[in-house]
């Protein structure tokens, strides 16, 4: 198992991604309630579509949940915030205390436990110890 608090905490990497586009792509601005044409495209003073590193973050993620659920790693279900770290809906205390309450989950400085993907990504109760910047 990943023990998160034993990695080097000021550990930073640059990773220089270059996407290929073969297919339709539609990253929008958020905040829409309608259809995908309601998203405006968004690009740079240069013309170039620019995509959020939220995007890839969340995308990044989903990638990571899929291999710790392979791995059988008791992990939390996003993105809804109310079945995330530490709420857990739907479980009853027992369950929580089976699947989530051991020694890798504890976080230092916050009572809750948290899975080892929201000890990365973060969720709406812990901030994220990963930074994107694009």
């Amino acid at each position: 198992m990943i023990q998160l608090s034993e990695l080097n905490q000021q550990q930073s990497t640059s990773i220089s991604l270059t996407a290929l586009i073969d297919t339709a792509l539609c990253v929008g601005a958020g905040g829409s309630s309608g259809s995908l044409a309601d998203k405006p495209i968004l690009r740079n003073a240069e013309g170039r579509l620019v995509i959020p590193a939220s995007q890839l973050k969340g995308r990044l993620r989903h990638e990571c949940e899929k291999l710790a659920r392979a791995l059988n790693w008791q992990i939390c279900e996003s993105p809804r915030a109310e079945t995330m770290c530490p709420q857990w809906a739907g479980l009853t205390d027992e369950e929580k205390r089976e699947r989530f309450q051991h020694e890798s989950y504890q976080v230092a400085g916050y009572r809750e436990h948290h899975c080892l993907i929201c000890q990365i990504f973060g969720n709406p109760s812990l901030p994220s110890e990963s930074w994107w910047m694009i």
